[in-house]
C-alpha cells in the first residue's frame, strides 16, 4: 500500500472517530476505530529490513569485505581484508573483527529508525575514552546594573562551570545458529545477524535512553533528579501546564514524548473550543500532532495512570545527550555450544541529560 494511501485512510479514519466520540457510541465501537489507526500507523512505520537495498552500489572494498565477512562466519576462516581489521589496536585480540563498514552501517541506520529516542535526542560519536565530557554552565545569572554617566563601573558577578559526564555501556547480542545453516548457500547469514542485533540493541537502547537507571547502563531522563515534574491532570489544561512549564527557547523543536496507549487517550481530548487537539499527519515521514507540536511514541514511557509519567514535552536535542564508542565487534564461537555456533557482537554507547531545563515530564494527577 502506498504511503499517501495510508495517510488517507488514516485522515478517514479519525474522522470517523471524532463522529464516534460526538454521537457518543459505545467503547467497542471508540476501541475498534483506534485499533484500525494504531493498524496504519504500523505499518507506516515498519522499518525496512533488507540491507541488500541499499542506495547506491557498494564499493569493491566493501564488497569485499562482505565476501570475507560472509566466508569467517561459515568457516571462522578471516580474509585478507577483515584480516588487517582484526589486527588493529581498537578490535579484539582474540578472534573479534570489526563488522564490514557497509553492514555496520545498516545496523546504525536501524538503530536510528527504531530506537524512538535517536531520531530527537543530540547524538556524537566518540573513538576514544570510555566517557564524553562537557562543560555546562551552573545557572546563575551574570550580574548587570544601571550607571550613570561619571559613576564607577564595579566587577560583576558570573556564572560558573560544572562537567557534564556520560559514560559509555556495553551491550550485546549473542544469536547462534547451525553449520549446517551456515553451509548452506541460501540462507542469509548477514541479514539474519544484522535483524538480530540491530532489533536487540535498539529495545535495549529505547528502554535505557527514557528509564535508565545509570548502572551498567544509560541513564534516562524520567529517573533524572533535576528535570522538573509538572503535577497535571492528563487534560487540555494539563497539557497546556506541560507546554508552558518549558522555557521559551526551547519550545522551537519540542515535542511530546508518549507510549501508544497514551497517544490514543491524545486522539479524543478537545480544547476550550471543543476542537480536538490532535492532528494527524498530512504528509509521509512526518509524525501527528498535539497543539501545534509533534509527538514521537515511546513504549517504555509509561502507561498513563494517578502518579504516572505518561508524558514528557521538550527539546530533547537540547537536553538529551547519545554517546556512540564507534565500531560493532563480533566473534564467532564454534566450541562452547556444538552444535550451535554463537555470534556475540557488543555495541558500547552512553546516554543522559545535559540540560534537565530543556524537558519536563507531566506527573499525572487525580
Amino acid at each position: 500500500m502506498e504511503t499517501k494511501e495510508m495517510i488517507a485512510q488514516i485522515n478517514n479514519a479519525f474522522e470517523h472517530l471524532k463522529e464516534a466520540v460526538e454521537k457518543k457510541a459505545s467503547a467497542e465501537e471508540i476501541d475498534r476505530i483506534q485499533n484500525a489507526i494504531d493498524d496504519i500507523e504500523l505499518k507506516m512505520k515498519r522499518p525496512n529490513f533488507a540491507p541488500n537495498e541499499t542506495k547506491g552500489e557498494m564499493t569493491d572494498l566493501e564488497k569485499k569485505e562482505l565476501e570475507e565477512f560472509k566466508s569467517y562466519g561459515r568457516t571462522g576462516a578471516i580474509g585478507e581484508t577483515l584480516g588487517k581489521k582484526a589486527m588493529s589496536s581498537d578490535s579484539n585480540p582474540d578472534g573479534g573483527v570489526f563488522l564490514p563498514e557497509n553492514m555496520s552501517n545498516t545496523i546504525i541506520t536501524r538503530l536510528r529508525k527504531i530506537s524512538p529516542i535517536r531520531q530527537i535526542a543530540d547524538v556524537v560519536t566518540i573513538g576514544l575514552g570510555n566517557e564524553y565530557k562537557m562543560p555546562r554552565e551552573k545557572g546563575k545569572d551574570y550580574g548587570a546594573g544601571w550607571v550613570g554617566e561619571r559613576q564607577e563601573r564595579p566587577v560583576t558577578s558570573n556564572d560558573q562551570f560544572e562537567i557534564v559526564r556520560i559514560p559509555v555501556h556495553e551491550m550485546y547480542a549473542q544469536p547462534q545458529i547451525t553449520q549446517n545453516l551456515l553451509d548452506d548457500t541460501s540462507f542469509n547469514f548477514e541479514n539474519y545477524i544484522a535483524d538480530r542485533v540491530a532489533n536487540r540493541f535498539a529495545q535495549l537502547e529505547g528502554s535505557a535512553f527514557v528509564k535508565g537507571d545509570g548502572v551498567n547502563m544509560p541513564e534516562g531522563f524520567l529517573t533524572n533528579k533535576e528535570i522538573e515534574q509538572i503535577e497535571a491532570k492528563l487534560d487540555f489544561d494539563g497539557l497546556l501546564d506541560l507546554i508552558y512549564g518549558l522555557d521559551a527557547e526551547y519550545a522551537s523543536g519540542a515535542t511530546f514524548l508518549a507510549k501508544r496507549t497514551t497517544m490514543r487517550d491524545l486522539r479524543i481530548l478537545k480544547d476550550n473550543n471543543n476542537d480536538y487537539i490532535w492532528q494527524p499527519s498530512a504528509q509521509a515521514g512526518q509524525p501527528n500532532t498535539v497543539l501545534g507540536y509533534s509527538v514521537i511514541e515511546a513504549d517504555d514511557m509509561a502507561t498513563s495512570g494517578v502518579g504516572a509519567l505518561p508524558i514528557a514535552f521538550g527539546n530533547f536535542r537540547e537536553g538529551y545527550q547519545i554517546v556512540d564508542k564507534s565500531g560493532f565487534v563480533t566473534i564467532r564461537d564454534p566450541y562452547t555450544s556444538k552444535p550451535w555456533i554463537k555470534f556475540y557482537t557488543t555495541r558500547r554507547v552512553g546516554g543522559g541529560v545535559k540540560k534537565p531545563e530543556a524537558i519536563k515530564v507531566l506527573k499525572q494527577k487525580q
